[in-house]
């Protein structure tokens, strides 16, 4: 994969993945300035749609992800077929790192749904007492086994 951006600078491959972490602070802030002031008029909650309508919408961008990330591949595979019996070194496929980064920003905006209002699910009174910590261990387990 091609992972240069300039004549100068090429991005590491392990520093893909914090597109995710800026995905999911741009779909954080989108959400709090735009979308709920939006949603509050329109709907008269506070909070603009329930928490579990937020958790919802944010299950729906790792299908697109996924689907995303299919495109992404079969493109690329298409690329290698075309060119397997023309190259003699394989260093890297002429395919820009932004087109699979789409992936990974499409991930972090679902996360900045579902993560946090899970978060908001736990530490409001959605939950009662006796359950709060065990559902909070949940919650950041899941994040862990997912990230691992």
């Amino acid at each position: 994969m091609n992972r240069k951006i300039s004549d100068s600078f090429e991005i590491p491959p392990a520093s893909v993945h914090t597109l995710s972490a800026i995905g999911m602070i741009i779909s954080v802030t989108v959400y709090d300035k735009i979308l709920i002031p939006i949603l509050r008029r329109a709907t008269g909650n506070e909070r603009g749609i329930k928490i579990l309508q937020r958790v919802g919408i944010g299950m729906v961008f790792p299908v697109l992800s996924m689907a995303v990330a299919a495109l992404v591949e079969k493109k690329r595979l298409r690329v290698v077929e075309r060119d397997y019996t023309r190259r003699e070194k394989w260093d890297s496929i002429d395919e820009c790192i932004l087109v699979s980064s789409s992936v990974c920003c499409c991930f972090g905006i679902g996360d900045g749904f579902t993560l946090v209002g899970l978060q908001e699910n736990f530490y409001d009174h959605q939950v009662p007492d006796s359950k709060r910590s065990l559902g909070i261990a949940f919650y950041l387990s899941v994040i862990g086994l997912g990230n691992f």
